[in-house]
């Protein structure tokens, strides 16, 4: 039997993980996954845990201290991935702060969960610091990411395409890494008419279309776009769920630039200006920069096989 107690560390600690991402996901006692409390304090305390149930071995081997939380917090996606409270890109992000902040805690605190009466109080210091934390308030910052192609065709031919986006096929599109761990590709994009204006629905995969309201433009030169995320049609994943339903991340405006730079060949710059909102901004920003880059490039990449005459 004692040689299974190590196991127990595994499953309580990511158990305990599970309990508080299931309070973020009900929004109860102001928990939030993106949040100082659960990347760092939570983290920190799965891995007191993970420790705790190993003591005699942990005391002579730093290796075990390390990695037996990293072991736990593993345990923990495994548990968010098949109750869908995660998927692939979401566990992604969350791992990398994660993975680190166990690993070292594990080592930093073998000689705390000696005294073992210390362990358990440190369990609950998250309900203490969640509403503290959102006492203070979110950093609101606005960010741009821009790329830009050369284009072997003139402005007028260019333009059209900019607007209906023509039908994007497996061959055309290079998937990446993102398209692998569940981020949907663009397929086509198609411009309509309401009572009121024009807008365009942009299709992608596995069902997911965003509304977009064109807000300014000049024909052949500039188009601009704001994304309705009300009136868009979303997939029921985490991802879409907790980013692009949020109040933390938001698609302000969307524009296309077509810049003649002779008679036979046009520069295009596509330009994706977001805000977000939380108290990790930084963290939060280097993945909207490199997931957003990433389609920018091989959206445009796509457009240039179709537009280069």
């Amino acid at each position: 039997m004692k040689n299974y107690k190590k196991y127990y560390g595994f499953i309580a600690g990511a158990l305990y993980g599970l309990l508080f991402r299931l309070l973020a996901e009900l929004n109860i006692l102001y928990f939030e996954v993106f949040s100082i409390t659960f990347l760092l304090i939570v983290s920190s305390v799965i891995a007191l845990i993970s420790n705790y149930f190993i003591l005699e071995h942990i005391k002579y081997s730093k290796l075990k201290a390390f990695y037996y939380p990293i072991l736990t917090i593993l345990l923990f996606y495994i548990f968010c991935f098949i109750t869908n409270l995660e998927d692939a890109i979401c566990i992604l992000i969350l791992s990398i702060p994660q993975l680190l902040i166990v690993g070292l805690t594990g080592l930093l605190i073998n000689q705390y969960v000696m005294q073992k009466k210390k362990v358990l109080p440190v369990m609950f210091v998250p309900f203490l610091f969640a509403p503290l934390e959102d006492l203070i308030p979110d950093t609101h910052t606005t960010y741009l990411v821009e790329e830009k192609i050369v284009i072997a065709n003139k402005p007028e031919h260019i333009y059209p395409n900019l607007l209906d986006v023509p039908l994007i096929t497996d061959i055309e599109y290079t998937s990446g890494i993102f398209q692998t761990l569940g981020i949907p590709r663009p397929v086509q994009s198609i411009v309509e008419k309401n009572e009121e204006d024009y807008f365009r629905k942009g299709y992608f995969t596995e069902g997911m279309i965003l509304y977009e309201s064109i807000t300014d433009y000049k024909t052949n030169a500039f188009v601009d776009f704001s994304i309705d995320i009300a009136k868009s049609t979303l997939r029921n994943q985490p991802t879409d769920q907790h980013v692009l339903n949020s109040n933390q991340f938001t698609f302000d405006r969307i524009s296309y630039y077509i810049v003649p730079l002779d008679d036979n060949r046009s520069e295009v710059r596509l330009q994706c200006e977001y805000s977000i909102a939380s108290k990790v901004n930084v963290y939060a920003n280097f993945w909207a920069e490199t997931i957003i880059r990433d389609f920018e490039i091989r959206l445009l990449d796509v457009l240039k096989k179709k537009l280069d005459k």
